[in-house]
């Protein structure tokens, strides 16, 4: 009898005790809340850890065959020589890649890392969209910090907000000054040339989907003091999600990024 009570006291006890500490899933992993979710925000199917692993390791083959399918299907031209040449220049991007941690922020995500540069070691922040098949996919290769992105507090998430909405805004009434000023001089393709980067947008597919849905505005889906990221959904087959880069202390639009998801 003395050895049963002697065994409940030390189970009850046991119980008591606090156990190990849980791990935080990174936000946007099977973590979408219900509003998100009521907002046409899809949920990936894998971690942006996963993600960082692929191409920690698709960085160092040579030949771009284990990396080119890692970037987004968005980006990815139908020439395959073209794609070629688009995946080698990500490579170089990408060499002697190391040091990573990642992030995901709903269907947005980043890896920080570093990686060689003419003066040494460099930070560098790989940005990641969800793709058609809700795997996390590298669209763009942005500055990094010393020390890293992930975990830093934007200083207004209002600001990336009224940016987001300023953006889509011009987007929606063609106007090119507006957008042109709005645009983030080094993650916004084309953004060196007012008219080149405009073209990409007035009576072209993004402009019209955004035309035929007036009521629907960025929502945001998290980030951290040099990004911020968005989604839009627009009908089936038309999911964006947007990035916005700090530049000189100012949100600004980077790229919109499609992922035929329904």
């Amino acid at each position: 009898m003395l050895l049963i009570l002697a065994a409940f006291v030390v189970l009850q006890a046991c119980a008591r005790a606090p156990g190990p500490p849980v791990p935080k899933t990174v936000p946007g992993f099977g973590q979408q809340s219900q509003p998100l979710r009521g907002l046409g925000v899809p949920d990936p199917v894998e971690s942006i850890d996963t993600a960082a692993a692929k191409i920690g390791r698709a960085s160092s083959d040579k030949s771009c065959k284990t990396l080119d399918p890692l970037i987004h299907s968005y980006l990815r031209p139908q020439d395959s020589s073209a794609r070629r040449v688009e995946c080698l220049s990500f490579l170089a991007r990408l060499e002697g890649l190391g040091a990573l941690s990642a992030a995901a922020y709903g269907t947005g995500g980043v890896i920080d890392g570093e990686a060689n540069a003419r003066d040494g070691r460099s930070p560098v922040t790989l940005l990641l969209a969800l793709d058609t098949d809700l795997h996390f996919r590298l669209f763009a290769i942005g500055p990094g910090g010393p020390d890293g992105t992930i975990g830093s507090a934007q200083p207004d998430p209002l600001a990336f907000d009224s940016a987001a909405a300023a953006t889509i805004d011009a987007i929606r009434r063609g106007d090119c000054a507006d957008l042109f000023l709005l645009s983030h001089p080094v993650l916004a393709p084309g953004a060196s040339d007012e008219a080149t980067f405009c073209a990409q947008y007035q009576n072209a597919g993004f402009q019209i989907a955004l035309g035929a849905k007036p009521e629907v505005m960025p929502v945001r889906l998290g980030g951290n003091a040099l990004y911020g990221f968005y989604g839009l959904a627009l009908g089936p087959g038309r999911y964006y999600t947007l990035l916005l880069g700090q530049h000189d202390g100012r949100p600004l639009f980077g790229s919109e990024i499609r992922a035929q998801i329904s």
